[in-house]
């Protein structure tokens, strides 16, 4: 079952161009190219997901956003904008070969298969999910016969993380991990390798804590659930930096790379650098948004505390999802940051929004401003305005 938006599309010289190849200054061709890639997105409905189904269409390409069955074939998460683009929203089952045979029949094949899904956020859930979600997306990528393009975190390394984590470094033994959820994750990504090794090309690309979006998560479950009461708890010492990634710049940079999907290898390992900042970046940031929304007098006044990780371990005892969450503490103690210099050669300077304005659209989407009811606003002033000077359009790159 398929559920199809789209708008119209017009004529371009550079029509039939990736958006990396179309000439520099040129406007991004929202479906001037429907004839162009097309990308499938599992998890289309996740975090990442549906910023990669937003990233990809706005930038040209035909877009296959699937979604699990039964979960409804809806337009897009109900904290996000609808997309602007060709965007056919698919539910066929993952495991429904003869489904698949007719899905990419009926659209001409699939280019790239981004690998978004993601598990619930608990030790059962890793242990029942995450290997197989990946064994799915895997046969998924071979039946398309497309590039595998993969997000990764930085849990592979469990308490072995390094201070750089290189982009062809090997990750560290399974006996030194020191962590469960470690172990899966770095069995995920032998399968990715097996997977290239038969292949499938795949292309991986490893990145920080995301932030930019409304669903569970460090900011949501402990840095800023409390900052409309005027105080944050942050996860480690406040000195310490460690790699944040929005996720819209994250989706931005996974288009870029599928785009140069001409030049990648078999199986290439990528690292995406993102934001590194320390507590004491988020403190600061967050008291702004909360002097500017009344929930603190001045910026200065928010409260600064922390996790209370020994409440969280104890709770671990009788939750899964807590159990998790505990299980990362050192992540937060460990300086480390990512080394991309592989992904700068391919796609020049990493998609970065601005620190204040990507931490303030995420507060909102957590918090959403109120709307002042217009019974209740105050009836406008009627004045005589000089004609204004039509103003000239600028779009963004």
């Amino acid at each position: 079952m398929t559920v199809a938006t789209s708008v119209p599309a017009q004529t371009l010289p550079w029509q039939g161009l990736l958006p990396s190849e179309q000439p520099h200054g040129a406007a991004p061709t929202l479906l001037a190219s429907r004839t162009l890639c097309t990308v499938l997105v599992l998890g289309a409905q996740g975090r990442l997901g549906y910023a990669c189904v937003q990233a990809f269409a706005q930038a040209g390409w035909r877009v296959l956003a699937h979604v699990c069955p039964g979960s409804g074939l809806v337009q897009h998460p109900c904290e996000a904008p609808p997309v602007a683009g060709e965007v056919r929203w698919v539910d066929t089952p993952l495991t429904d070969t003869a489904g698949w045979d007719q899905l990419l029949a009926s659209h001409g094949g699939v280019h790239v298969v981004v690998h978004a899904m993601a598990t619930g956020f608990s030790s059962w859930a890793w242990a029942r999910e995450l290997v197989q979600l990946t064994r799915s997306s895997i046969a998924v990528a071979r039946r398309c016969n497309a590039l595998l393009l993969v997000p990764l975190s930085i849990l592979a390394y469990g308490r072995q993380l390094p201070e750089v984590l290189r982009e062809d470094d090997a990750l560290p033994h399974a006996a030194m991990l020191g962590s469960y959820l470690a172990e899966v994750r770095a069995q995920t990504e032998l399968q990715l390798r097996m997977a290239a090794e038969t292949g499938l090309p795949v292309c991986t690309l490893r990145a920080g804590a995301y932030y930019g979006h409304a669903g569970d998560g460090w900011i949501r479950d402990s840095v800023a659930g409390q900052l409309p009461r005027g105080r944050m708890a942050w996860l480690g010492p406040y000195d310490v930096a460690t790699p944040w990634v929005y996720v819209h710049d994250l989706a931005q940079t996974l288009e870029r790379v599928a785009s140069q999907r001409h030049r990648l290898g078999s199986w290439v390992r990528l690292h995406f650098a993102g934001q590194q900042r320390q507590g004491q970046d988020w403190w600061q940031a967050l008291g702004q948004i909360a002097q500017q929304r009344g929930w603190v007098t001045g910026a200065a006044d928010l409260r600064s505390g922390h996790v209370q990780w020994p409440l969280w371990k104890l709770l671990g005892c009788f939750s899964p999802r807590m159990r998790a969450l505990g299980s990362m503490e050192y992540v937060w103690r460990t300086p480390h940051r990512l080394d991309n210099r592989r992904l700068l050669a391919l796609i020049g300077q990493e998609p970065r929004t601005d620190w204040q304005q990507s931490v303030a659209q995420t507060v909102e989407l957590l918090f959403p401003a109120p709307v002042a009811s217009p019974m209740l606003a105050p009836a406008p002033m009627e004045l005589e305005l000089p004609a204004a000077r039509p103003q000239q359009r600028v779009d963004a790159e």
